[in-house]
């Protein structure tokens, strides 16, 4: 993309959360991957950037137009079109444009280890952060695919089987990127499922997903799931974070959540009508919730959202 359309990019930002609500967990060698944000950061005019700072999500960005660079405490590298950076959580990094305008598809990322292969995978995405080798030249599969839906998403509306498309694109993209960087790492077999217990299995956990799905709108409780499903409260939150890499309760949040993001990017409803819709009573509770795990209250998320970048002159 040489000469990037800021303006549609910025309106296919308005449409991601809803392509990826539901659709963005999934396991890969060992890893629960739980895609928290996936957005074109765009910096249309020279001296834009982001001073050091750490957060506590994996970043993996692939630059699509422009020329920025990226450092850490100790080293710096600076990318073209088509080059990635990765930084695992907590390590301090900073960018910077230094060729406007810049186009960066970035992820945020929960990465959760489900077992020894998975922690083998983490820890050495976690190696190369603290080795300083965060930068990654440009491999000609993963730039085909983000150009691949970086052309679909500008000229399609989203739909489900756009969404559905774009997931797989997601899905084989990390692994193609967890391939190229760190395959030493993976495993040599396919990981297997987590182990059934009690009848539990796969198709259970993705029933339960989907009850979840089903009642987004309401106040949910751990005591409902347990009921309809027939388990204990106890039970089946240990057979789903067994499954799923983390707590019930934790993937009933993420899900709320994910709805609220695509409620703030599609609508005009208030963030208490939001609040209202997605069972929280309190609003300022659902703001606090918002802000830790999202890192922006709801109002400056949707506003983030709706930024119209600067034309070039």
């Amino acid at each position: 993309m040489s000469a990037p359309d800021l303006a549609n990019l910025a309106r296919v930002n308005q449409q991601l959360p809803r392509l990826l609500a539901s659709r963005d967990t999934w396991q890969l060698a060992g890893v629960r991957l739980l895609l928290q944000r996936y957005y074109y950061c765009i910096a249309p005019a020279a001296g834009y950037a982001i001073g050091s700072h750490v957060h506590d999500w994996f970043e993996l960005s692939q630059l699509v137009a422009g020329r920025v660079e990226y450092a850490d405490t100790a080293k710096a590298h600076t990318l073209g079109p088509g080059e990635l950076f990765f930084m695992a959580p907590g390590y301090e990094h900073r960018w910077n444009v230094v060729e406007a305008p810049v186009v960066i598809s970035s992820f945020q990322l929960k990465l959760t280890p489900l077992g020894d292969e998975g922690r083998r995978l983490v820890g050495a995405l976690d190696d190369l952060s603290h080795r300083h080798t965060f930068h990654f030249r440009r491999n000609r599969e993963l730039t085909r695919l983000g150009d691949t839906w970086a052309d679909e998403l500008a000229q399609r509306a989203a739909g489900g089987l756009l969404a559905d498309k774009f997931h797989a694109w997601l899905h084989l993209y990390f692994a193609h990127f967890l391939e190229a960087t760190v395959a030493g790492a993976l495993p040599s077999t396919p990981h297997p499922a987590a182990a059934e217990a009690d009848g539990f299995s796969r198709t259970s956990s993705l029933h339960i997903a989907e009850f979840i799905q089903q009642n987004i709108h309401q106040p949910i409780q751990l005591e409902d799931i347990a009921s309809h499903f027939h388990y204990s409260v106890r039970h089946i939150n240990r057979l789903f974070q067994g499954e799923h890499g983390v707590p019930l309760g934790q993937f009933i949040l993420e899900r709320k959540l994910q709805a609220a993001q695509g409620l703030l990017a599609a609508t005009e409803h208030s963030v208490k009508h939001i609040a209202y819709s997605l069972g929280y009573t309190d609003v300022g509770y659902f703001c606090r919730l918002f802000r830790q795990h999202l890192m922006s209250t709801p109002t400056q998320y949707r506003d983030k959202l709706r930024e119209t970048p600067v034309k070039r002159r």
